[in-house]
């Protein structure tokens, strides 16, 4: 079974990054049930970086900019 840790997460994006992937990570903190304790938090992160992934014909900006371009999880 794939593991949910966050150094799993790193470590999918640093071979991905390898591989020339346009890809970032955003971790929530204290986010060890994002989904659920900060929910308001992690629901309009997602919306915003999946509205703007829905559009690739436009470069990252914003949010999805910044974890792209971050050399380390993006912690918000």
């Amino acid at each position: 079974m794939p593991s949910c840790r966050p150094s799993a997460s790193a470590g999918y994006v640093r071979r991905a990054r390898a591989d020339s992937a346009l890809i970032g990570m955003i971790v929530i903190r204290k986010g060890d049930h994002a989904m659920a304790r900060r929910s308001s938090l992690w629901h309009r992160t997602v919306a915003t970086v999946v509205n703007e992934l829905l559009h690739p014909e436009v470069p990252p900006r914003g949010l999805t900019a910044a974890g792209c371009s971050a050399t380390e999880p993006l912690l918000l």
